[in-house]
């Protein structure tokens, strides 16, 4: 029964490529989406400071948000 919804997920019918439209707009999507996640994980990081979040850390989000046009 697993093997059949996992399946049913990650085929996807010709249909649904039609209207999600051309892989460039995806992709340009998916982009825009993960700097949006990556800024509000690092205003909440740089918020709190929890204790494993290091030094290290807070520059490497830095400096791809800063390549990304976002600081």
């Amino acid at each position: 029964m697993e093997d059949q919804s996992a399946n049913q997920y990650s085929e996807r019918s010709p249909q649904r490529i039609e209207e999600s439209g051309p892989p460039e707009r995806d992709a340009r999507k998916f982009e825009i989406a993960s700097a949006d996640a990556l800024a509000e994980l690092y205003d909440l990081l740089r918020d709190y400071a929890p204790p494993w979040y290091t030094e290290r850390h807070h520059q490497k989000a830095e400096n791809v948000l800063r390549m990304l046009g976002r600081l």
